[in-house]
């Protein structure tokens, strides 16, 4: 389920840079190409993922101390 959700908001994250960013000049491609973002994205936010795990962690950890 973690995983479709990632890929989910992967396709999002996409489809919102190419289709309103891209083209309204939010964001400019020089040497990007947008599949580089399709490759980077899924990697971001699983690193996001473990952040929010270790900060719930850290701060469970902080209230029975």
């Amino acid at each position: 389920m973690k995983l479709l959700y990632i890929l989910a908001w992967s396709v999002f994250s996409i489809g919102y840079e190419t289709s309103i960013a891209f083209p309204n000049g939010m964001i400019y491609y020089t040497e990007w190409k947008w599949w580089y973002s399709g490759m980077c994205y899924p990697l971001i936010y699983v690193a996001l993922a473990f952040n929010w795990k270790l900060v719930r962690k850290l701060l469970s950890k902080r209230e029975l101390a």
